[in-house]
């Protein structure tokens, strides 16, 4: 004789809902825990700016705009400081690696402006805040280089 009530269907629903919620909630952490980021330094981007009063002027740039820029003079250098940390190495983050001139050519058309690697690193673009400095001058001088230099690879 059975001396057990029968569950309700509502209550076993209610069960499996919640242990799918602890589940995802789990995946999610596990998720985040895994993201390897740099937090953004430049105070002079809103975004990342903790509170208006920490907002500082960004120094002027010192490459000038009409400057013939190269990626092994002007932009390795950079990308070496501020973007191979995550696009670089054996598991490079999502696939693209900015080790090398080719590498980083994956995402550039020469001369258009509506490269991925043009509108990601420009304000409001998902990288723009990992860059450190000045991020408005190194947003530029990226822009340039593929725009203006055709993504030159040497002077």
């Amino acid at each position: 004789m059975n001396t057990h009530a029968p569950i309700s269907r509502t209550a076993t629903h209610a069960r499996v809902l919640s242990r799918s919620v602890v589940l995802l909630v789990a995946v999610a952490l596990a998720a985040a825990a895994c993201v390897r980021t740099n937090p953004p330094t430049d105070v002079g981007n809103p975004v990342a700016a903790s509170s208006p009063s920490t907002t500082q002027p960004q120094p002027a740039p010192t490459t000038p705009v009409s400057a013939s820029l190269a990626y092994t003079q002007d932009l390795k250098p950079i990308f070496d400081s501020d973007c191979v940390v995550c696009h670089g190495g054996s598991r490079p983050t999502a696939g693209y690696s900015m080790s090398t001139y080719a590498g980083v050519m994956r995402d550039v058309v020469a001369g258009n402006p509506n490269s991925r690697l043009v509108i990601w690193t420009q304000p409001g673009g998902t990288m723009y805040g990992f860059w450190t400095g000045n991020a408005a001058q190194k947003a530029a001088m990226v822009r340039q280089w593929v725009v203006s230099n055709n993504a030159a690879q040497s002077r």
